[in-house]
């Protein structure tokens, strides 16, 4: 391995066995060189290829080590130690007006929709009681992680629903809370930096 000022460059297996035929010529003789066959030969090879496995665990280390390489895991430790935490996904969350017979009641889960255009399944998470007029807002969340869209206009399509239950629908007022998508390691860098050169 040469470590110098343009970093780390990892040695091959012909550096090594350079290193072992100038070493072992001190006992054997200057005509000394290794070959494929031989106790000292495939000794000199056996060490070299450890050596070089060693060099790609001490590599990878390294790389794992500075903040602007490290990946997943690492970069969550390293990262912590300037108080950044990565951002994880999160749910959607939607109202929607539900519509029916009035009086119908609507556990926690039991209505279930999909948007037609994209298969998104969202689910009610609130229990909700059909009014008067056979209508209520639930709130329902994504089954999937990240950001879902929900357009105002998007056709939806009941999975599940209890009896008297006819629709589901977007009304004036309901809302669309979109979820955050993981933030992939790049993402987490390039805030890492912003934050660096701030601090």
């Amino acid at each position: 391995m040469i470590i110098n000022s343009t970093g780390v460059t990892k040695s091959d297996l012909t550096d090594y066995l350079g290193f072992w035929t100038t070493k072992l010529r001190e006992v054997y003789g200057s005509d000394f060189v290794i070959r494929p066959q031989g106790v000292v030969d495939n000794l000199a090879t056996s060490a070299s290829l450890t050596c070089m496995a060693l060099e790609d665990v001490m590599l990878y280390l390294a790389k794992q080590m500075n903040p602007y390489t490290a990946e997943g895991e690492f970069q969550d430790a390293l990262y912590a130690l300037v108080g950044l935490t990565r951002q994880y996904a999160s749910y959607t969350v939607v109202t929607r007006t539900i519509e029916g017979t009035a009086g119908t009641e609507c556990e926690v889960g039991s209505v279930r929709f999909k948007n037609s255009a994209t298969d998104d399944i969202f689910e009610l998470n609130t229990a909700v009681t059909l009014d008067e007029n056979g209508k209520a807002t639930g709130s329902f969340t994504a089954i999937e992680l990240g950001g879902i869209e929900l357009d105002s206009s998007a056709l939806l399509n009941i999975i599940d629903a209890p009896e008297g239950i006819v629709g589901v629908y977007y009304s004036e007022g309901n809302v669309t809370n979109v979820g955050d998508d993981y933030e992939d390691d790049s993402e987490f860098r390039l805030r890492w930096i912003a934050t660096n050169a701030t601090n």
